[in-house]
């Protein structure tokens, strides 16, 4: 017999058909934000040392805001090299033999490093705190990195001169101004040159240049006589600086001479001013680009970021225990006074 349907068995059918297209189309798009059907998208973290947690610290926050919660529906893992870059590259193939998904590295020397062992791989990488992208080599180009690295630049070599400055106009006294200076650091190269000695020459300063290529070696500069003269410590942008700063907190306090900070995180241990970007803002950024390389989008086609905000700190609490008084100048034209 032959059957005619209603018009109410058709619309039941219609109704039925669009809501199985629209549960598969809810599926496809799930499965396009997530990169590993299998399980969680899994991030490997560089760090070079513990004084660079902060960057860690936004990276995790940055992620969770978007969704992504370590532990839950992300794989972070995160390895303290403690400034040994001959650990890199056993780590790095683990990280690649275990199909690790996205690597986040700090600091010049390690993104060099992973760079030379990533340059013919598909892993993407985000770097962050690295002084000058661009001068340092990483990236051929800051619009359009191309391969297979981006990240956030700490543009710590574009603001020496300014960061010279505000230590002057904070302490208008300073003629002599010490500078731990790591010669066997290949970024390091040529930069002082460029970006810090013609505004020394400006300012009527002279830098006094000590080198020390691991922390240990500054006890060798504890009592000697090259501190005659010196009014002042301007810390470089290498990272080794970070990892020895409280042995550098501690010549400052021993000799009662102001100590200018690469980072102003650290002016919770010691140092009177600093002028930079944030530790922990870099890490959020670093989150924005990391959702969006697992959602799909090509690393080397994103270009590198500024840092979203550079803030001038000073520490007047460190100060007085120096026996100093910052300029007012300096008071009033700081972002935050540490009191």
């Amino acid at each position: 017999r032959g059957y005619a349907p209603t018009l109410g068995s058709i619309c039941r059918r219609l109704s039925g058909c669009v809501l199985l297209l629209s549960l598969l189309l809810q599926g496809a798009a799930l499965a396009q934000d997530s990169p590993r059907p299998g399980g969680p998208p899994q991030i490997a973290v560089l760090l070079f040392h513990k004084g660079f947690q902060a960057t860690v610290q936004g990276l995790q926050d940055g992620l969770r805001k978007q969704g992504y919660t370590a532990g839950e529906n992300i794989h972070l893992e995160l390895r303290d090299i403690d400034r040994d870059v001959s650990q890199i590259p056993a780590l790095v193939q683990g990280f690649l033999d275990r199909g690790y998904d996205l690597l986040v590295t700090t600091t010049t020397p390690i993104i060099r490093k992973v760079q030379q062992l990533t340059a013919h791989k598909p892993v993407p990488v985000i770097f962050t705190t690295v002084a000058s992208p661009l001068h340092s080599k990483v990236v051929a180009s800051l619009r359009n990195p191309g391969g297979n690295i981006s990240g956030i630049s700490h543009i710590a070599f574009e603001m020496l001169a300014k960061r010279l400055q505000l230590f002057k106009s904070a302490f208008p006294g300073l003629r002599r101004i010490a500078l731990f200076y790591n010669h066997q650091e290949p970024f390091l190269k040529g930069h002082v040159d460029e970006f810090l000695l013609p505004a020394a020459v400006e300012l009527g300063v002279e830098l006094v240049q000590l080198d020390v290529t691991e922390p240990g070696q500054l006890e060798q500069y504890a009592h000697a006589p090259v501190w005659q003269g010196i009014d002042g410590i301007l810390m470089l942008p290498d990272p080794l600086q970070v990892a020895m700063f409280d042995q550098l907190v501690g010549l400052s306090r021993s000799r009662r001479l102001p100590l200018m900070v690469l980072d102003n995180a650290l002016l919770a241990r010691g140092g009177v001013i600093g002028y930079s970007p944030e530790f922990y803002d870099v890490g959020l950024q670093a989150a924005e680009m990391a959702v969006a390389v697992l959602r799909g989008a090509d690393i080397g086609r994103m270009p590198v970021q500024n840092p979203s905000r550079i803030s001038l700190r000073v520490s007047l609490r460190e100060a007085r225990r120096l026996g100093l008084l910052p300029s007012h100048d300096i008071l009033i034209q700081a972002d935050e006074i540490i009191r």
